[in-house]
């Protein structure tokens, strides 16, 4: 289930939140990261990668710490941000409640996602030695590619990395040229339907999605890379966004301009459209490369080259070209070292860290502010949740139950039958009717004691005689 929120939603209830801690070596680290007292709420997210290649699955896991030894008031009053904080950090996530920093550990994460994992494809070959495997390996490859940014050139600046947030002055076209060229800056532009630019950036999909408003419509064009360097293979897409919110004359009057923005943001070899968030993810995408290589004779090979890990490798390549074209890695000399104060985090940017395969975090802990209270701009939001999961669970154990919901028996206007129901002894009245579909009992029917035990003694004693 998901629900999509406008960027000022996400960011009220990000600041409800501080980072606790982050980091790349996984559940383990993260255990390592919890309080020894037991006495504070938290909530963390930790990506479990499993699998690779083609077949790789992501899932993500939320640990609901509630501090088993703290004081029970302020643990009922700190989980009331429960919902909020699993708004923040996904509501794909798979809940792992722990009441202790001891629960929190490899092997019952590994049982959570056995169960995960069975339960999204019964033929699923995974075991819980395979995905403690695929998680170690997970983790050590994340720890050398932190360490490997720390020790090298590789940019840490933690501020806006697209276009118009950065506030630079750039045209349409300059922006698409950028976007065109197999190793330019940026991989992503977004235009709205009159042709004025709405972003830009290099983070690729899980960046773009961010713009796309429910209620608007709007067209982009996207480089996806496969690869790095001499080898890196570039795929153009068109990308025809229309929001489901979006009022039916603005849909119209707006899809009637995607001919001359299409247009501006030529050449491109795939088209791809979507109305809702869930529609564009990655690994669709990667799907729909797959099936045009297929469809242009370029299979066999293809198959193998477009993978996640391909698309990580050129988009890493991208945003290292970003750095260097606006100047980022001089805009970082003065900037502390935001692992060293987590709290001086951006909560949104923190969780969307953790989410991004090319970021080598992949777990975080966050906690609810000193006297925050839950509610506020995001209630509607989060209420509309509330109400479709509930929505949920009711169809699944009790349809019919469901569809009467909302039924409310009205008052009769029929005068009689009101007083007799008023009344303290209300009289049934005999009616005489010809419906004889009903069943009868005659009245000279007389019910005698089954016969049923003899009737099994007698079939005993043949099976002796036999």
């Amino acid at each position: 289930m998901s629900i999509h929120m406008s960027k000022e939603q996400r960011e009220l209830l990000g600041e409800k939140f501080n980072v606790v801690a982050r980091g790349a070596g996984g559940i383990g680290e993260l255990g390592e990261n919890l309080p020894e007292d037991d006495a504070s709420v938290l909530w963390g997210l930790v990506t479990c990668t499993i699998g690779s290649g083609t077949f790789a699955r992501t899932k993500y896991v939320m640990i609901a710490l509630s501090g088993g030894n703290c004081a029970p008031i302020r643990r009922m009053k700190a989980n009331e941000l429960k919902p909020e904080a699993g708004m923040v950090l996904g509501l794909d996530c798979v809940e792992f409640p722990a009441a202790h920093r001891a629960d929190v550990n490899m092997d019952a994460l590994l049982e959570l996602l056995l169960k995960v994992c069975v339960s999204d494809d019964a033929k699923a070959d995974v075991t819980a030695s395979s995905i403690k495997k695929d998680l170690e390996e997970q983790a050590r490859k994340a720890m050398m590619a932190l360490r490997d940014r720390r020790e090298s050139s590789v940019c840490e600046y933690n501020g806006p990395r697209t276009i118009v947030a950065m506030g630079k002055k750039i045209s349409v076209e300059k922006v698409v040229a950028y976007v065109q060229q197999p190793t330019g800056p940026l991989n992503w532009v977004l235009i709205d339907a009159k042709g004025a630019l709405i972003e830009a950036g290099a983070g690729s999909v899980h960046e773009m999605i961010d713009f796309f408003d429910p209620k608007e419509v709007s067209f982009g064009l996207l480089r996806m890379g496969f690869g790095s360097g001499q080898f890196k293979r570039n795929f153009f897409l068109f990308i025809h966004w229309s929001g489901e919110s979006t009022a039916k004359m603005r849909r119209g009057s707006c899809n009637a301009e995607m001919p001359k923005c299409k247009k501006m943001l030529q050449p491109t070899q795939i088209d791809f459209y979507a109305s809702d968030i869930s529609d564009i993810d990655v690994e669709i995408i990667i799907k729909k490369v797959i099936t045009y290589c297929r469809v242009d004779g370029d299979t066999n090979k293809g198959k193998d080259q477009f993978t996640l890990a391909s698309f990580n490798e050129a988009l890493h390549e991208d945003m290292k070209q970003l750095e260097e074209e606006f100047g980022l890695a001089d805009m970082t000399n003065s900037a502390p070292d935001p692992d060293s104060d987590p709290s001086s985090l951006n909560v949104n940017e923190a969780v969307k860290a953790v989410r991004d395969p090319n970021n080598p975090y992949n777990w975080l802990l966050v906690q609810g502010k000193a006297n925050v209270k839950p509610g506020g701009a995001a209630a509607t939001a989060m209420q509309a949740v509330s109400r479709l999961k509930k929505l949920s669970d009711k169809e699944k154990k009790e349809p019919a139950a469901v569809a009467a919901e909302g039924f409310k028996l009205k008052k009769s206007s029929h005068p009689a039958v009101m007083a007799d129901i008023a009344s303290a002894k209300p009289e049934l009245k005999k009616v005489e009717t010809s419906d004889k579909s009903a069943p009868v009992i005659e009245s000279d029917v007389k019910v005698e004691k089954s016969k049923r035990g003899s009737v099994m003694d007698a079939i005993k004693n043949l099976e002796k005689k036999d």
